[in-house]
């Protein structure tokens, strides 16, 4: 799960462009607050967490390549950006478990928000998860 969960933060963080077009997101000190539901058999409280990260400018502009950071236990099956939002679906195996994911997000300049949708393979049993994530510029970085 701590790489599904780090993937996220990225995919919020660290917006990509296509071509020449430049997303819809500004730099700056962004905070993202994410809500993770687990539906299946074991009952899973939700988790909560919020966290606060300085989204510059040349990150913005890394492209696609930021991609390369959700490391080789994962595999991006598809990818859809453009300047106001994304889709990506992937695949990731890690520590016996198998997610697949596919996330849906929308950039409006100082606000981002999406959900992911999940389905994981564990050792207790097939789970689902959804994650809600709302993120928004609140400042500069330091």
């Amino acid at each position: 799960m701590t790489r599904l969960f780090a993937a996220v933060m990225i995919l919020t963080a660290a917006a990509v462009a296509v071509a020449d077009e430049t997303p819809n997101i500004n730099p700056g000190l962004w905070k993202h607050d994410t809500t993770m539901t687990f539906m299946g058999d074991f009952p899973i409280p939700d988790q909560k967490q919020s966290e606060e990260q300085c989204v510059t400018a040349e990150e913005i502009a890394k492209g696609g390549n930021f991609l390369d950071d959700v490391g080789e236990e994962c595999a991006i099956s598809r990818q859809e950006i453009h300047r106001d939002g994304m889709i990506l679906a992937m695949t990731c195996a890690q520590q016996g478990m198998q997610v697949s994911m596919i996330a849906d997000m929308n950039f409006n300049g100082d606000q981002v928000d999406g959900m992911i949708n999940s389905e994981m393979e564990t050792p207790m049993g097939p789970m689902q998860a959804r994650i809600e994530i709302s993120g928004q510029r609140v400042g500069d970085c330091d």
